[in-house]
């Protein structure tokens, strides 16, 4: 996701009990709420927020059974609303009245609200079979507290006569759009663009969708060496190459040697961004080329859904899949290597590591077994006292729409 410059996140059927959330250690992903179920994992949404976001954060609420999480944020000077919902797969009107009723009490300024709604609201468009279970009294009924609140979707509104679709059931072999973004009216005018992706890990596709938020500025960027280059040797051969051909090019020239050092760092970073690039270049035109032949081969399954094109997508994804897998593998060989190297220095490591527990190794009072106190930090003990107290705080570190 932090490829495709997503900066909220909404997740849903995240499967984690209330005392069983895993810790997510994502340095581009750092805010984290989740709306969880208590008893079994089931259900489950989450809303993650990107560090690049320019947000303060306002205030959350969480469903205690796992249905729903909502956000309220300031990105400059407007307020936002953000909502993730989960319907489930029967009784979805009395549902999402429950939803929405906590929802009207919360929200304040322009209201985002995705998720998975397990229904289809235009049978004929949102149904490749163009019918659907769910019985008409209750779309309508979903329909008019959608239209009461002023909330529109977004994806229907830009496509209004298209037929494209979020998930694919086996066992019915039909493909039907299930999840959906609906935004108030008066954001329409953050020229909204939506787009629905092509699913690799889930079952259901990922849905895309941009606003043009007034005086949102791009942070900076830093170039940074990736030491993996190193071990290529195509790279390497280019860098000693530029080495030499700057020594060369350089050996009469009185200009003093720091001058010429920090000369020479900005050549070989020039040599390293170049061929960093074009790996990643070839590496994108290889994954933009699958990805474009498994669109083709969904496209053609949702309209005739053959098996043997199914087959051929299922093996197109595998491909996906395993390059996919070999980035994580390759990154997470490159935070193990991290905390090698600063797993006993001082440093980001393990600030990080001891900042959430100092509040809790705070020892406020000692007291002993009749309640009396023994010791206060703010409070001197006398230098006749028979009684010497140390106090030393021990830190070890030990080395994841």
């Amino acid at each position: 996701m932090h490829k495709e410059r997503v900066q909220v996140l909404l997740l849903q059927e995240t499967h984690f009990k209330r005392d069983q959330v895993p810790k997510f250690s994502s340095k581009f992903y750092t805010h984290w709420v989740h709306s969880t179920n208590p008893e079994a994992k089931s259900k489950g949404v989450s809303i993650v927020l990107h560090k690049s976001l320019p947000y303060v954060f306002l205030d959350s609420q969480v469903d205690p059974g796992g249905r729903f999480a909502f956000l309220k944020l300031r990105i400059r000077e407007r307020v936002y609303t953000i909502g993730n919902i989960y319907l489930p797969n029967s009784g979805q009107n009395r549902a999402l009245t429950g939803i929405l009723t906590k929802l009207d009490a919360f929200v304040e300024g322009a209201l985002l609200l995705g998720g998975d709604f397990n229904m289809v609201l235009e049978p004929a468009l949102d149904s490749s079979t163009g019918a659907t279970a769910f019985p008409k009294s209750a779309i309508a009924a979903v329909k008019h507290k959608l239209h009461k609140r002023r909330l529109v979707d977004v994806w229907r509104v830009l496509h209004p006569r298209d037929r494209d679709y979020t998930y694919f059931s086996p066992a019915h072999t039909s493909y039907s759009r299930l999840n959906r973004f609906l935004i108030s009216h008066h954001a329409l005018t953050l020229s909204p663009e939506a787009h629905i992706g092509t699913p690799i890990w889930s079952d259901h596709s990922p849905v895309f969708l941009s606003l043009e938020l007034p005086d949102l500025v791009a942070g900076e960027w830093s170039w940074r060496l990736n030491e993996t280059l190193l071990h290529d040797s195509v790279c390497r051969a280019e860098v000693t190459s530029s080495i030499k051909q700057f020594i060369d090019s350089h050996s009469s020239d009185a200009t003093a040697l720091p001058i010429q050092w920090e000369a020479l760092k900005c050549v070989l970073r020039g040599v390293f961004i170049s061929h960093g690039a074009h790996l990643k270049r070839e590496k994108g035109i290889a994954i933009a080329r699958l990805l474009t032949r498994m669109s083709s081969l969904e496209r053609a399954h949702k309209a005739s859904l053959d098996p043997a094109i199914l087959s051929e997508l299922t093996a197109v994804r595998d491909q996906v899949k395993g390059l996919l897998t070999r980035h994580v593998q390759a990154n997470t060989e490159r935070f193990r290597s991290y905390l090698h190297e600063h797993s006993n220095k001082p440093g980001k490591a393990l600030a990080r590591y001891i900042h959430p527990r100092q509040l809790a190794g705070y020892i406020p009072s000692i007291r002993d077994g009749g309640d009396n106190l023994v010791h206060h930090p703010v409070l001197r003990i006398p230098s006749d006292s028979s009684t010497r107290i140390c106090i030393m705080s021990g830190v070890s570190l030990r080395i994841c729409l």
